[in-house]
């Protein structure tokens, strides 16, 4: 005869939320074969990530030779001006995996030459898991 276990069945309802709300995170290869280089096309990245549902969790991976880009994490106005206020936040060894951590806006740009102003530059929106804590 078996006997009730309420620890048991906790633990089997926890499983099954977690089973049903959990995904699993992302890594998208910025740019895909293209990677992280000008495009002929101006609208080739902002394109690239309409199509995708960026999630917290998943990851941006950056790649592109080193020497003919580089990736700084900017603010939106930065962004949109294709200027960037602090050059601390500007990465140069290829590749470059960002963590993407907390839903909101993350913006990127290559600040060599005229590289932004040909839209070498990235824009998405992370949504939250949808697991409360």
């Amino acid at each position: 005869m078996s006997s009730f276990n309420p620890n048991m069945v906790m633990f089997i309802a926890m499983l099954v939320i977690m089973t049903l709300y959990s995904s699993e995170a992302v890594q998208y290869k910025v740019g895909d074969d293209k990677k992280w280089n000008l495009q002929s096309n101006p609208d080739f990245y902002v394109k690239w990530a309409s199509n995708k549902t960026f999630r917290v969790g998943d990851t941006l991976y950056f790649e592109f030779v080193n020497g003919s880009h580089d990736l700084a994490f900017v603010t939106a106005g930065e962004y949109d001006r294709c200027e960037i206020n602090d050059p601390s936040s500007v990465e140069v060894i290829s590749p470059i995996i960002v963590y993407l951590n907390e839903p909101k806006y993350y913006y990127f740009i290559c600040t060599l030459e005229d590289h932004c102003k040909r839209n070498l530059k990235l824009a998405v929106l992370v949504q939250d898991d949808g697991i409360s804590n």
